[in-house]
């Protein structure tokens, strides 16, 4: 099986003043490709959460920043860290791949592009925020 179709960068799901991001997801709802333009450097990350059941990969395009990162465990319903926090530093051609219950955030510079492969589309329930920085 074939599965197509095309990731229209001109109709963002969103936009607004830190980054557009456009996105792809399958008919039958079983990833989605999702491609972000940082439109300003801010001292806010992009992120801080993580996913309970989808993995995600990112692929630096253009640009720079830093993705910090931890595992985390819930606790009584409750995430809490269950590793160190770790900072890696993005430039193009860095690819992550991150794994269910790894909190994450981005801090990308202004004019960093990134592409991202989803195992499953977005999921509010899949998606608990976790303020890692």
């Amino acid at each position: 099986m074939v599965i197509t179709g095309m990731l229209t960068v001109s109709n963002p799901k969103m936009d607004d003043e830190r980054r557009t991001i456009s996105s792809f997801e399958s008919a039958e709802g079983s990833f989605e490709v999702g491609h972000f333009i940082i439109k300003q450097t801010t001292t806010a990350p992009l992120g801080n959460h993580y996913h309970r059941w989808k993995t995600e990969t990112f692929l630096i395009l253009e640009g720079s920043g830093s993705l910090t990162y931890a595992n985390v465990v819930e606790v009584d319903g409750k995430p809490a860290y269950s590793g160190e926090l770790t900072i890696l530093p993005l430039s193009p051609g860095t690819v992550v791949h991150i794994l269910p219950y790894t909190a994450h955030a981005f801090h990308l510079r202004e004019g960093s592009l990134m592409v991202c492969w989803s195992s499953k589309p977005y999921d509010g329930q899949d998606q608990p925020t976790f303020k890692i920085v």
